[in-house]
C-alpha cells in the first residue's frame, strides 16, 4: 500500500526539491506505516501533509515578500550608480 497520492502530490509541490523534501516526506511515510497504513493513518497523513505544506507555503510567501521588499527599497539606489549622461536618455 501507498499513502494517499493527494497528500503526497501537495508535499512534492510545496517542499523543497532535493534531500530535505524527500526526508519530510520520509518521516511521513514512515509514520502512516507505523500506523497500520488503515484508513486512520491515511486521515493521520493528510493532516500532517496539510499542515507541513502550509508551513512551507506561508514560509516560502513570506521571503519572498521580504525579497521584494529588499527590491524595493534598493532600486532608488541603484539609479545613483549611472552617469547623468545615461539617465538622461533613458527618460
Amino acid at each position: 500500500m501507498t499513502p494517499p497520492r493527494p497528500a503526497t502530490w501537495l508535499l512534492r509541490r510545496v517542499l523543497p526539491a532535493g534531500a530535505r523534501g524527500d526526508t519530510i516526506i520520509g518521516d511521513l511515510v514512515e509514520g502512516w506505516r507505523e500506523r497500520g497504513c488503515t484508513r486512520r493513518a491515511a486521515a493521520w497523513y493528510s493532516r500532517q501533509a496539510l499542515a507541513v505544506a502550509l508551513r512551507y507555503a506561508w514560509r516560502r510567501d513570506r521571503i519572498n515578500r521580504t525579497l521584494q521588499a529588499r527590491r524595493v527599497r534598493a532600486s532608488p539606489h541603484r539609479i545613483m550608480e549611472f552617469p547623468v549622461s545615461a539617465r538622461s536618455r533613458s527618460i
